[in-house]
């Protein structure tokens, strides 16, 4: 259901997956039509006639099938300068509030960064670091590499490697790299196995405070950490899994790998090649400054307070986005369906 108007006078060719729409002159303008094609009534119609294969397919005869209100073209005119006038309002209020999400995550990275390479104890005395990069940290910190502040560094398997299938449905879940977002465990996309092919990918059983990491794909370095509520649970090759020792805090961990170092070393060492990756040794090296095991509670609870302010704005924002967006569906579906009556609204000269 996305769509685009083609805006350049270059020749091109389009993949099989995009259909192309040419109006007929004097009939229907490529702008009207655009919006129409935006509004609720026409993706409705678009999802009752879609079919299911390996993803969802609409047939080229069944879209030429497809009705549409058709107002006369000085009409059609009105009704888009209308709407590139609102739509262009309302797309400048959404920008304003995406920028803001951007600078709030830019603001908790630098947060995360700041303390967990410093600490919340302004009088403690520092030293130089034996890696340049991590500047002064806290005298009485230790510096250690990733595993040797682990149990175990791991990564999942592919079911269908050991002759086994992801299903729809069962008594373990299969967390992919999909579902790791913004430090969370996502419940979409829903990925399961049985308990068979959960025992035949026994190295990769996930625990409870096992931290991921994903080492592969456009969501490289993304964290989350397996809660109670998670299990039982087993994961991809797509996903390491780092299983802390008792010197080390779960969230303390989690934190470190949202650090804008962890960021910046990821995408250094990363290798590229059909996708980014990341191979589990260099995961493994990457040093991490270890405070007492008291004081990484304590700094825990200082990042909880400060980050949950953050994360309140920036759901406040989302939400907004959210409504402004149904709000700009609204007035396109209302607008190309008669609903407004366009001839009794003023539009701005210059717009169109």
């Amino acid at each position: 259901g996305n769509m685009a108007r083609v805006e350049t006078d270059e020749e091109f060719n389009i993949w099989s997956p995009l259909a192309a729409m040419r109006p007929k002159n004097g009939m229907l303008t490529t702008d009207f039509l655009f919006y129409f094609m935006k509004s609720k009534p026409f993706f409705h119609s678009v999802e009752l006639n879609w079919s299911y294969g390996t993803q969802q397919n609409i047939g080229m005869g069944v879209i030429a099938n497809l009705q549409m209100a058709l107002p006369p073209v000085s009409i059609q005119k009105k009704i888009t300068t209308f709407l590139e006038c609102k739509t262009l309002q309302i797309d400048q209020l959404i920008e304003k509030k995406k920028s803001l999400i951007e600078k709030l995550e830019e603001k908790r990275i630098a947060v995360i960064t700041q303390v967990m390479t410093k600490g919340i104890d302004k009088n403690a005395k520092l030293k130089t670091a034996s890696v340049d990069w991590l500047g002064d940290v806290p005298k009485h910190w230790e510096l250690r590499r990733l595993k040797e502040c682990s149990e175990l560094i791991s990564k999942g398997t592919t079911p269908s490697t050991e002759g086994h299938e992801i299903v729809a449905q069962g008594p373990v879940r299969f967390i992919k790299a999909e579902n790791i977002s913004k430090g969370h465990i996502t419940n979409s996309p829903e990925n399961y196995i049985t308990e068979e092919t959960n025992s035949a990918l026994k190295r990769s059983q996930l625990c409870e405070n096992d931290v991921l990491f994903v080492i592969a794909g456009a969501t490289l370095g993304k964290v989350a950490c397996v809660q109670k509520s998670h299990l039982p649970c087993n994961t991809n090759q797509a996903v390491a899994f780092i299983r802390p020792s008792e010197i080390t805090n779960s969230k303390y961990l989690l934190f470190w790998l949202q650090s804008s170092f962890i960021k910046e070393m990821t995408w250094l060492f990363a290798v590229t090649s059909a996708q980014p990756n990341l191979a589990m040794g260099v995961l493994g090296n990457f040093y991490f400054p270890l405070p007492p095991k008291d004081e990484q509670q304590k700094i825990i609870q200082h990042l909880d307070r400060i980050l949950n302010k953050l994360d309140v704005m920036a759901l406040k924002a989302i939400s907004t986005i959210e409504r402004l967006e149904e709000y700009r569906s609204s007035i396109i579906t209302s607008a190309v369906t008669g609903k407004i009556d366009i001839c009794k609204i003023n539009v701005p000269k210059g717009i169109a």
